[in-house]
């Protein structure tokens, strides 16, 4: 999930971002003064790893709740498999819990749009 505020979800909406929901508002104290709306953001778009390309297996996988160990410890470099991504500019990587990963064009707009708060890594 994310927190941006209100300014930075319409910029995002008006440039045709995709792949983020359901945002709830988020209580919050700034100086003891009234802080601007921000809103918890659900990543909605996925996309996994390429398994072949980086040599992962997954092993001791548990048939109850699905979780696993990978059959190396080190993951990178990573390669992510297009044939699985559902065209989202934000996507979470659904192999690696908590990782998001973007386009260009979400980096690109956050950038023209003078948005703040955002670190991007190259993939």
């Amino acid at each position: 999930m994310l927190i941006l505020s209100e300014h930075a979800i319409d910029k995002l909406r008006e440039k045709g971002i995709t792949g983020m929901e359901a945002w709830d508002p988020i209580a919050a104290t700034y100086n003891s003064q009234e802080p601007p709306p921000y809103f918890l953001v659900r990543i909605c778009g996925t996309i996994t790893l390429d398994y072949k390309r980086m040599g992962l297996k997954k092993k001791k996988v548990c048939n109850a709740c699905g979780s696993f160990e990978w059959n190396r410890q080190r993951l990178s470099p990573l390669f992510l498999d297009e044939s699985t991504w559902d065209g989202s500019d934000l996507c979470r990587v659904s192999d690696i819990p908590g990782y998001l990963i973007c386009t260009e064009h979400f980096v690109n707009t956050v950038k023209e749009q003078g948005l703040t708060g955002f670190c991007f890594r190259a993939l």
